[in-house]
């Protein structure tokens, strides 16, 4: 626990709940300060006002102009990164044309390192509501993959997709993160950033300039996307009557190898010919198994098929 004193520590503070009205919302960061403030709780006030000077969010005016240059270069160079995919092209993933047919995208823009296309691919897909037993076993699988190197693709829009990215992330094997958006001009979160000066993070999309706001239709499309782009589709959870659900049986009908945890919670996608795994993470392509379908489906079939 960080021990307040001083004029310097309570200057800090308010500084700190200062920032938090302009990073926040005044109101929120209103709310925020005053429940710290009233439960005692300075430290984690002094912990947020520390985190924000070192994001350069508060300070000299001189150190905000130079951590905003800071920034504004590395965006330019994120941004002068961007590649346009043509379906001509030999890196175009073959499994859209494949799977999507005529409604394949003519191009897809690229964000990082392309090399990360050629490896095995699993996509991880979770319904918003997930139940609390389902929740940590697509922890613990989340970890598992990022552990023996599996490279995980996915929209990472749902709560537990969004944890399951942070896990992976913190790890070094590759990822692809596809926005239900454009990224032409699109603000790269800061938890991005090594991964791609990395190498090991290819951020994806099918969608042109005009679509910068994600919606329904467009995340529908974007996980057609994902799924063509996989070598294998694993599906935590899809709540009974889900889009989700719809979407896994979109999926089993391209005849791609859909997993799922062997659980009760899940007898809806188990119906629909998903194939139920107690250990899924054994049965998932790794990266060094270069990305064949082949190699996935025949991997899943019962033994003596």
């Amino acid at each position: 626990m960080v021990e307040i004193r001083g004029k310097q520590a309570r200057k800090t503070i308010c500084r700190g709940a200062l920032s938090l009205h302009a990073s926040m919302g005044r109101r929120c960061a209103s709310d925020l300060s005053s429940t710290l403030i009233s439960s005692g709780r300075f430290a984690r006030l002094l912990d947020i006002a520390v985190e924000l000077l070192d994001r350069g969010i508060v300070g000299s005016a001189s150190s905000r102009r130079n951590r905003r240059g800071a920034d504004f270069n590395r965006h330019c160079a994120v941004v002068m990164s961007l590649v346009r995919i043509e379906q001509s092209s030999p890196s175009f993933p073959p499994g859209l044309t494949r799977y999507l047919g005529e409604m394949a995208p003519g191009q897809v823009m690229a964000l990082g390192n392309l090399d990360v296309l050629r490896t095995c691919k699993t996509a991880l897909f979770c319904s918003i509501k997930c139940p609390g037993n389902l929740i940590l076993k697509t922890y613990d699988l989340a970890c598992e993959l990022r552990d023996k190197g599996v490279t995980v693709i996915g929209g990472f829009h749902s709560p537990m997709e969004r944890e399951c990215l942070t896990l992976l992330l913190r790890g070094t094997q590759p990822v692809i993160v596809c926005p239900a958006r454009s990224i032409e001009g699109m603000r790269i979160p800061g938890e991005w950033r090594k991964p791609l000066s990395d190498g090991r993070l290819l951020v994806l999309s099918p969608f042109d300039e005009k679509h910068r706001r994600p919606t329904a239709a467009l995340a529908a499309d974007r996980n057609d996307f994902v799924a063509a782009m996989a070598d294998a589709v694993f599906i935590a959870h899809a709540a009974p009557g889900s889009k989700t659900e719809s979407f896994c049986r979109r999926i089993l009908s391209w005849g791609k190898p859909v997993l799922t945890f062997d659980s009760p919670e899940n007898a809806n996608l188990l119906s629909l010919g998903a194939k139920a795994s107690s250990k899924p993470c054994g049965e998932l392509c790794s990266t060094s198994e270069p990305g064949s379908h082949d190699w996935v489906a025949s991997s899943m079939l019962p033994s003596g098929a």
